[in-house]
């Protein structure tokens, strides 16, 4: 009997050993030294319902991991300390357009969790531009964004569009991950670009994002990216977790979509329904002018506000439209770099020097690091495509022709000029080569603009300055005086010469 109780009362203290070892908590897995993984519930990240029936569907690409490692827990705790005033305002803006984000995220076949991209890329702000030109929610840049089937020409600009640029969103990284059969090496290229990232694969014979990341195969914000993302969408799914209780969530924003069979200006059609202009545009960012565009298949779409679609539709026919023969281009914010001068940034963005001061207010020429300046949309081309409803600007087809007011000859607009240094080049005054081609002050020529311009009766010369180069250097080249010279181009001697500017030479 001793050695049977002694055999029961051995087990039970065992048993009672064994349970307080597994209640223990563990720190390990809070902060791993190394990238220790941890995956969040299965059925937390891999299934969503839709919101027309409750049906629970898994993406056919499957979920994006949920992997928790010191990288990712640097993350939180930046959005928790010094990154909480963006994260508070990232999270206010979520609520404008999440669900339906989500919504074309899973008509498309991936995962809604691809939302919180748009979260790190722009903070849910279609205003977002960056330093690569990168525009809208879910920052495309020029080109990617025309190969998705996004239109970005004069009129419009969908990458600003919600709908627009989250279902070409969504179709990228459809493509990444049918590249690469893995979510965050997909999100390494969106960041980077697919081919740097598939060179980093091949070179190094791995898959794994981490051991690239660990061992500095990729950029060092292509290796933040996965992390800073990983910790954006565990603070997004659950806030008050995070201390992020509090947060002032803006409304959703809904609306009605009607369809264009003809171009219609903004204007007209709000006048039309009784509403402001601002109540349609700010419902439409896409849009760059009060002209609203209908392109060939009547698939142009225009938002208006809720409940209003009956009396759109009625109003449309009295809002047709032609297009605009001139369109003013668009401005975002350039923050100042070190080397950056007013000309330099007005050579990078098509542009004069004389507008950037007009655009920003400036009476000199002095800008700092890390200034804020309004800067001209890059449009490469003053042709803006097939429009219904009217036409855009015509290719002349001559060279000269003559009118009632004199001859003139057709200048075709080249990179850094300006309408100053195009007047300046036929000896015209600024305001006549602006009735000549019907311009207003706040018109804005494109590369390839043709314009007409007077013929050259004399035989001046013009000069091109290049970079070194001074007035008296340019004057004795030509063997002509130096007042004559600045006489000819309505400059002082003193004035200093920017590489590109062309002047006449009497």
């Amino acid at each position: 009997m001793k050695i049977i109780a002694f055999l029961v009362l051995s087990s039970l203290v065992l048993g009672c050993s064994h349970f307080s070892r597994n209640t223990e908590p563990s720190t390990q897995a809070t902060v791993p030294e190394k990238p220790a993984v941890v995956v969040h519930e299965q059925a937390h990240v891999t299934q969503t319902p839709f919101a027309n029936g409750g049906q629970v569907v898994v993406s056919e690409l499957g979920a994006v991991p949920v992997e928790i490692n010191s990288k990712v827990l640097h993350w939180v705790d930046y959005f928790q300390s010094r990154g909480r005033p963006h994260m508070e305002r990232y999270l206010s803006r979520s609520t404008r357009h999440m669900k339906l984000m989500k919504k074309i995220l899973r008509e498309e076949g991936v995962p809604e969790d691809l939302v919180y991209i748009a979260l790190i890329e722009s903070g849910f702000n279609y205003k977002a531009h960056s330093r690569a030109s990168a525009v809208g929610y879910w920052q495309f840049i020029r080109g990617t964004g025309k190969r998705y089937g996004l239109r970005i020409n004069g009129y419009v600009d969908e990458r600003r569009d919600v709908e627009m640029s989250t279902r070409a969103s969504a179709n990228y990284f459809k493509s990444l991950y049918n590249l690469f059969g893995n979510w965050y090496l997909a999100m390494a290229s969106y960041n980077a670009g697919e081919n740097r990232i598939k060179r980093a694969v091949m070179k190094y014979q791995t898959r794994d994002f981490w051991k690239l990341a660990r061992d500095k195969r990729l950029p060092k914000e292509t290796s933040h990216y996965v992390p800073k993302y990983l910790a954006a969408a565990m603070i997004a799914k659950n806030p008050s977790r995070y201390g992020f209780a509090y947060v002032n969530y803006e409304e959703e924003i809904e609306y009605d979509t009607i369809y264009l069979l003809h171009a219609v200006s903004l204007k007209k059609l709000a006048r039309k329904m009784g509403i402001k202009t601002s109540d349609i545009r700010d419902l439409n960012p896409a849009l760059r002018s009060n002209f609203i565009p209908a392109y060939r298949g009547g698939n142009t779409s225009l938002k208006i506000p809720k409940g209003m679609s009956d009396i759109a539709l009625a109003s449309l026919s009295k809002a047709r439209a032609k297009a605009p023969r001139y369109i003013s281009g668009g401005t975002h914010k350039y923050r100042v770099r070190r080397g950056d001068s007013l000309s330099t940034i007005a050579r990078k963005f098509r542009t004069s020097v004389r507008k950037l001061k007009s655009l920003n207010g400036l009476r000199r020429s002095t800008i700092r690091v890390g200034q804020r300046l309004k800067v001209p949309e890059k449009y490469a081309s003053a042709k803006y495509g097939k429009i219904k409803g009217g036409k855009a600007i015509k290719k002349v087809s001559v060279n000269r022709k003559s009118s009632s007011s004199g001859s003139y000859e057709i200048h075709r607009v080249r990179r850094g000029e300006s309408l100053w240094t195009i007047a300046r080049k036929y000896n015209m005054h600024l305001s006549e080569i602006m009735k000549l081609n019907k311009l207003s002050r706040r018109s804005v020529i494109k590369v390839g603009m043709r314009l007409k311009v007077k013929l050259k009766k004399d035989k001046s010369k013009v000069h091109v300055v290049r970079r070194g180069e001074t007035l008296l250097h340019i004057a004795k080249r030509y063997k002509v005086s130096l007042s004559k010279l600045t006489r000819a181009n309505a400059i002082r001697p003193s004035s200093k010469l920017m590489a590109g500017r062309s002047l006449v030479i009497p």
